[in-house]
């Protein structure tokens, strides 16, 4: 399969030179880019991780609130009465971007694709178990910590319905912790019961799945672009449709017979996202430079695409302008000098480096809080507390379990081999 990568390469480059790829960055415009996008590392890849990490912590406070329910698949209104003044601000000022938390998590797939992607695509590969080691201690120990964290607070509070508070809210912890289902989380099987102690854990669910197969994902894009990415959009429509979809998330809600094939129906919903994040990693330079050189206007034009993709809600299709807000938007950052400078910001890049800490701890950190003040006037307090406590538990959280795990993965993998050679973890 890794000589697969080196040939498709080769074709790349043959296709390259009978003009089937963008044209690659002049030497004058590689200079302007510091660092060069053929570095080991995308540092502004980070820090846009980390927005869209904060943008998701803002969220989850955001729907613990009894909102209307935005739903992209046309769920019921939630009673929101004492809320009505307020919902302009979320849908008409630039506070809507708190309403952006599944839009956020689609540009984490497209970051893992073009991430993972990048190394290969290069040549600098390595053998399947060492990818798969890699990613397994870059994500599995901090996710099974999140979930003994979850169960500790759960099993502290004894937890019920919150009067006043959301359906999703109160979707979380509404079982009592046995073994069995604390199993079933850790075994990342998928149906709705087995999210409820941190239900972010969802897209991480799809992640490692199609992290088991990505190398083969990667040879297959690189070999064949237009057709795969025709695919990943053929998969996402047949999933979205209306008679599949409510099916799907039948089976998913109740664990329902066919369970099993209804939570890989789903994981095969996000592949559009990785497919679009590998075909970045294979034309970046190109892209990239299309849009330096693209007048004002017209960049300004790609920023409101962009961002309005990103904003707006599409109905059941909606993951696919989201791929495309998010793979736009990537692509302008890195065009911008301006827009790398603030990424390469040093508070940006620690929030880069703790996004995964993130995404796993403020939920149960959320939850933990909401209980112990259900019944307190200072509720909302509370809830405006959480983003800073977020922050201090998410850097506390990858000090102490994410960076030893990465560190304990690397010392498993060391081996006389040149280290610019070993892809960084997503």
């Amino acid at each position: 399969m890794w000589k697969g990568f080196r040939a498709a390469r080769a074709a790349g480059r043959s296709l390259h030179a009978r003009g089937g790829q963008p044209a690659p960055v002049t030497e004058t415009a590689a200079a302007a880019l510091s660092p060069p996008l053929s570095a080991q590392r995308i540092p502004e890849l980070d820090a846009i991780r980390g927005l869209a990490a904060l943008v998701v912590v803002l969220f989850h406070c955001w729907k613990t609130l009894p909102w209307p329910e935005y739903g992209p698949y046309g769920a019921p209104p939630l009673d929101a009465s004492g809320l009505m003044p307020y919902e302009w601000l979320f849908r008409y000022t630039p506070l809507r971007i708190v309403t952006a938390g599944t839009a956020s998590v689609g540009v984490f797939f497209i970051l893992s694709g073009l991430v993972l992607a990048l190394p290969m695509v290069r040549g600098r590969v390595d053998g399947y178990g060492s990818f798969l080691l890699k990613r397994f201690f870059r994500l599995y120990p901090p996710f099974a910590a999140a979930i003994a964290l979850s169960c500790v607070l759960c099993a502290a509070l004894d937890p019920g319905a919150v009067a006043g508070l959301s359906g999703w809210f109160n979707h979380s912890w509404d079982e009592p912790l046995r073994p069995g289902l604390v199993a079933a989380h850790l075994l990342m099987l998928g149906p709705d019961p087995y999210l409820h102690l941190d239900n972010v854990m969802w897209s991480l669910v799809h992640e490692v799945r199609i992290s088991l197969l990505f190398p083969l994902l990667v040879l297959a894009v690189m070999r064949r672009p237009a057709p795969m990415l025709a695919a990943a959009a053929l998969v996402l429509g047949v999933v979205s449709y209306s008679g599949v979809f409510l099916w799907m998330r039948h089976q998913l809600d109740v664990v329902g017979p066919w369970w099993p094939l209804a939570t890989l129906l789903d994981t095969a919903r996000y592949l559009l996202y990785f497919v679009a994040g590998i075909l970045l990693a294979l034309r970046l330079n190109g892209l990239v430079e299309a849009l330096r050189r693209s007048g004002p206007a017209l960049r300004g034009l790609a920023w409101c695409l962009g961002l309005g993709l990103l904003l707006t809600r599409f109905g059941p299709f909606g993951d696919a302008a989201w791929a495309l807000g998010a793979a736009l938007l990537i692509l302008l950052c890195l065009g911008s000098a301006r827009a790398r400078a603030l990424l390469r910001a040093a508070p940006l890049q620690w929030l880069g480096k703790v996004s995964y800490s993130l995404s796993l701890v403020p939920l149960p950190l959320l939850l933990a809080l909401m209980h112990m003040f259900a019944d307190s006037p200072r509720r909302l307090y509370a809830l405006a507390a959480l983003p800073p406590l977020a922050l201090l538990a998410a850097g506390l959280f990858y000090r102490c379990v994410e960076a030893p795990s990465q560190r304990l993965g690397r010392r498993l993998l060391q081996r006389p081999v040149v280290a610019a050679d070993l892809p960084t973890p997503a």
